[in-house]
């Protein structure tokens, strides 16, 4: 198996490389980048005017190709340094942070699933890399923040399983930069410490060093963001069809123009719903996973770089093949090779749809989503707990 090792690395150095020279046109010639949206955003943060409102930042954006700044301001203080390089080489700057996420993510999600060995971790890095080139692609080239947030959500993850309060700092990150890992939030209902925290360091990101920035005035940012972005995207948000939400697909099915608020409502309780029977039940790393995956699936926005958040749910389903036995019914069975491979063929199929199911007359990419979903619940239910070392 001496080739696995470098096949792996030629992957990922053609990937790099392709995603480097992406980086250049898309950041640097046609300022489409969403990186790009957050230094414009954290240049007016720093020169005390509204991030949320759509202002030309020369050279970042002009209003011609104006992309809107809509997170919290945690990223709009977070991101100040990389606005006193040159645009091009805080692009840079970030891709590289980024490709460094990458590779820790995945190291930290293989070692959660038990693939300790190199062998193991070679393996999973190749598989997780051709599963989601395209998709780290688009993170990696339109500066997404998603490998950032995936990295924290990672560490939560980490610190949870070792019953340590520290999780929640992770957490509260993760939300302060995307809000939508609120959804992971319930999993941190038995340990309060960490609920605690979670709530402190959103406090702290969020509304404390902003306010040491630039004063009351974040809380005038704040109504705009609130009244303007966040209510347009709850109450508009994608049309159905172009929606890989399970509140977008059933009403697709429905033939709505978007889900109603009572369709996203019970969508949103019926899947937390899943992870939190995992919880009580003291399956705590497959209930994360499911809790990442509620992230695309009630996200009121769909685009390929959610999709990041699958790859722990797949590293799991794909550590079962590997070590080629699960749980049923309280016994282990050992997979022949025909049942691995059969698996296999299935894992594959499966991500073809989440990729290439986006937009189509049947919402095959929630459907690919939902097999996943039911996968790593099943394996939730008949594994006993993890601990991590």
């Amino acid at each position: 198996m001496n080739w696995i090792k470098p096949i792996v690395i030629t992957l990922f150095a053609g990937m790099i490389v392709m995603n480097g020279y992406q980086v250049y046109r898309i950041a640097f010639v046609r300022h489409e980048a969403d990186f790009v949206a957050c230094l414009a955003g954290a240049e007016d943060f720093r020169n005390g005017t509204n991030p949320y409102l759509p202002t030309a930042v020369p050279p970042y954006n002009t209003l011609e190709n104006y992309r809107p700044y809509i997170y919290p301001l945690f990223f709009a203080w977070l991101w100040i340094p990389f606005t006193f390089l040159p645009p091009i080489v805080a692009s840079f700057a970030w891709y590289i942070l980024s490709v460094a996420m990458m590779f820790y993510a995945l190291a930290l999600c293989a070692k959660l699933v038990g693939l300790t060995t190199q062998k193991e971790k070679w393996l999973i890095f190749g598989i997780i890399g051709l599963l989601f080139v395209s998709v780290f692609q688009w993170v990696l080239m339109f500066g997404h923040e998603d490998l950032f947030i995936l990295l924290l959500l990672l560490l939560s993850a980490k610190y949870l399983l070792k019953n340590q309060s520290r999780s929640g700092w992770f957490l509260g990150a993760a939300i302060s930069g995307k809000l939508m890992p609120i959804v992971v939030l319930p999993m941190l209902l038995k340990s309060w410490k960490a609920m605690a925290l979670c709530l402190v360091s959103i406090l702290l990101f969020c509304i404390v060093i902003p306010y040491l920035f630039a004063g009351d005035a974040i809380f005038r940012f704040y109504d705009y963001w609130f009244h303007n972005t966040l209510t347009g995207e709850m109450s508009k948000g994608d049309e159905s069809t172009h929606s890989f939400a399970l509140a977008g697909a059933v009403a697709q099915c429905l033939g709505l123009l978007r889900p109603t608020f009572v369709l996203k409502l019970a969508c949103g309780l019926l899947l937390v719903s899943f992870p939190m029977i995992l919880l009580f039940k003291q399956r705590m790393l497959p209930a994360l996973f499911l809790s990442f995956m509620l992230i695309p699936l009630t996200s009121t926005r769909s685009e390929p770089n959610h999709l990041t958040m699958l790859v722990p749910a797949i590293m799991l389903i794909a550590s079962v093949l590997l070590k080629r036995a699960m749980k049923w019914r309280g016994k282990e069975i050992m997979l022949t090779t025909r049942q691995t491979a059969i698996g296999w063929a299935l894992l594959i199929l499966v991500q073809m749809m989440i990729l290439w199911g986006y937009n189509a007359t049947v919402p095959l990419d929630t459907v690919g989503m939902l097999i996943v979903f039911g996968l790593v619940f099943m394996v939730g239910i008949q594994t006993k707990r993890l601990e991590i070392a």
